[in-house]
């Protein structure tokens, strides 16, 4: 497949860009799974700006709704709208996938910050395992206590952490 054209889905993936991303498909449905050069997927690029009918389309025309980049990231591990986690995970994506370094959607949310507490606590409510461990035996209380987050640390011991 055509790397620019790869390039050129993925960006109006990532921007938003319903009708482009429409079109591209009719044209080429196997755009929905194409990957990029770090095996980020189209799906992974909703992170930001998630948009519903974009994802319905990718998912309508092949794409893996817990799709891995290199790193066995999930879009649940990225995703930035915590009103988003619920439209995931109806739709199949995995509460608990791990990634290559043992860390679950949870885990990595608390460990990037990058999107406050508003997605750690949308997990939580869809049964994501606060007392969960990566491969070196960290769970996200214990990344919120590393980095001092005392919103977070209050969240997560409301929601069943432990120490």
């Amino acid at each position: 497949m055509d790397a620019n054209l790869i390039k050129k889905f993925h960006d109006a993936v990532h921007i938003g860009d319903i009708a482009a991303v429409r079109t591209m498909l009719a044209s080429d449905p196997a755009l929905a799974t194409s990957a990029d050069q770090y095996k980020f997927q189209p799906i992974h690029l909703l992170d930001m700006y998630f948009e519903p009918e974009i994802l319905d389309l990718l998912l309508a025309n092949g794409a893996d709704i817990n799709a891995k980049n290199e790193d066995g990231v999930t879009i649940l591990h990225i995703i930035t709208d915590p009103d988003a986690v619920d439209v995931l995970i109806r739709k199949g994506a995995q509460i608990e996938a791990r990634d290559k370094n043992g860390r679950t959607p949870l885990i990595m949310q608390a460990s990037e910050k990058q999107n406050g507490p508003d997605v750690v606590e949308a997990l939580l409510a869809h049964g994501a395992d606060p007392n969960a461990k990566d491969d070196k035996g960290k769970t996200a209380l214990f990344i919120a206590r590393e980095s001092g987050d005392e919103e977070l640390i209050d969240l997560l011991l409301k929601s069943g952490a432990k120490d």
